[in-house]
């Protein structure tokens, strides 16, 4: 259950992000939608291919590693020579749902 939860989640609000940054939405709530998918989606989704019993320490960790996810993809953007914000949020979610499908594919045959 918790499962599809996050994979609903993170569609969610990767959907919502795109739509309110790409489509350049001026609004109260956007910051807060982009910190809120920052903080925890990247890392989190990595975490959890990982499948370590404890949600909190799977939080914790999935928190840290956003940070690093975030930090790393406009810093090699930079050096790239590619620099662009929207690119590096694209990649970030990218990232998040690549690593939330293989975490769901791989939870499915598991259980099949």
């Amino acid at each position: 259950m918790i499962s599809r939860l996050w994979l609903w989640f993170v569609l969610a609000s990767s959907i919502a992000v795109v739509s309110l940054v790409v489509l350049d939405v001026d609004s109260a709530i956007r910051p807060f939608v982009v910190v809120a998918f920052l903080i925890v989606a990247p890392g989190t989704a990595i975490v959890r291919l990982l499948k370590i019993p404890d949600r909190i320490a799977e939080l914790t960790l999935g928190i840290a590693l956003s940070a690093a996810v975030d930090g790393t993809v406009p810093g090699v953007l930079m050096y790239a020579g590619f620099w662009s914000s929207d690119l590096a949020l694209l990649i970030v979610i990218g990232i998040t749902l690549a690593a939330t499908f293989l975490e769901a594919r791989s939870r499915r045959r598991t259980s099949a």
